[in-house]
């Protein structure tokens, strides 16, 4: 089953996903959902690429709570399952991630925890939620060696123990983090000295963000992490880097920006451009449009050529979300995506180099 939305069509089963995905339903969306479920989906796909997409949270507590009595008892019951492991997993990875700060803190390096449970409930208002799998922790290079000391002696390893800096504290390379798993295998943590790697960056100093965070209360434990303006701008990088692989992605930027009852664009566009971001940021804004309406996002678009060239990475992003199967963007078709994201010659020359380098490495992987 087809169902216009616009100049585009999308299938019932993924109209339902992307109405369900949100957190305010009102009248109208309601009665899309009812409608949709109406049509007989294919239960099996929405449940599956909920999953690959990381909506499943939201997908069942909105299901569960208002259509409980049209969902097929075997789709009832996975969405209930689901949603208790994942709310279960949540609550965990919350534990550890006060243990790891709270370890940290009391040896006098300062941490920044972004994404993970508290954006859960900077976004959400929610622990359960958003599905993550690791806890990013950003500290400041100078104090990088020694967390990765601390967090081995809790049983964290570096699963490439020669990323980590020397004796000097020295970063070198194009790397963002030191990613360290427990040794039961059950925490991964990213550990962040910046917020993107060189070749796809965001130019705001680490020591800057310092200065501009907000305060989340888990458990009675009050946590810094990126201010709005910020974290807005680094979650529209951060699903830009990655293709928007994810509907949940985009999730976070709406939910984030329905957050706040005024925003001040002009003042996000000014940073955003101050650090090379803005056509990331717009990008970012754009998909939320697409998906989810104007909403909070009552900012100006691009420029018509530009909206016309997101419009045309769109539909390859929306193939990559709601495809039967997983059909992730080429290469090519990645770099250029990316090229036409970077405003400065230096950040475009960065990236022309990257793809060099990393398509060389390829060749020269595959004829040992």
């Amino acid at each position: 089953m087809e169902l216009s939305n616009g100049n585009r069509v999308y299938s019932a089963e993924s109209e339902l996903l992307i109405a369900c995905a949100q957190r305010n339903l009102n009248g109208r969306l309601r009665e899309r959902i009812a409608r949709l479920m109406s049509g007989d989906p294919d239960w099996d796909y929405v449940l599956r690429v909920a999953a690959r997409n990381a909506v499943l949270p939201m997908v069942a507590a909105t299901l569960l709570g208002d259509f409980s009595n049209l969902l097929p008892d075997v789709a009832r019951q996975r969405l209930d399952d689901s949603r208790r492991e994942i709310l279960q997993r949540n609550i965990f990875m919350t534990g550890r991630l006060l243990e790891i700060v709270g370890l940290l803190e009391d040896n006098d390096v300062p941490t920044l925890p972004f994404k993970g449970p508290l954006l859960a409930l900077q976004a959400y208002g929610d622990i359960g939620l958003r599905h993550y799998v690791d806890l990013d922790i950003l500290v400041a290079p100078s104090n990088l060696r020694r967390a990765v000391g601390l967090l081995r002696e809790i049983s964290y390893a570096p699963l490439h123990p020669e990323l980590v800096p020397g004796p000097l504290g020295i970063v070198l390379g194009n790397r963002k983090d030191v990613y360290l798993r427990r040794d039961d295998g059950l925490v991964n943590v990213e550990l962040h000295w910046k917020l993107s790697g060189s070749h796809f960056d965001i130019g705001i100093r680490t020591d800057s963000l310092w200065s501009r965070l907000e305060s989340i209360e888990i458990a009675g434990q009050s946590l810094r992490t990126l201010g709005f303006e910020d974290l807005l701008i680094y979650l529209c990088l951060h699903g830009s880097r990655h293709g928007w692989e994810k509907l949940s992605w985009i999730c976070d930027v709406n939910e984030l920006i329905r957050t706040r009852a005024k925003i001040d664009w002009a003042a996000i566009f000014s940073r955003a451009e101050e650090v090379g971001c803005e056509k990331t940021l717009l990008f970012g804004l754009h998909l939320v449009r697409r998906y989810f309406g104007p909403g909070g996002a009552h900012c100006d678009p691009a420029p018509p050529e530009t909206e016309s060239v997101f419009s045309a990475f769109g539909d390859q992003i929306h193939q990559q979300l709601f495809g039967r199967n997983v059909n992730l963007m080429l290469k090519g078709d990645r770099y250029h995506y990316h090229l036409s994201l970077k405003p400065g010659r230096w950040d475009r020359m960065k990236l022309h180099f990257e793809f060099i380098t990393s398509t060389v490495r390829s060749i020269l992987n595959r004829g040992r």
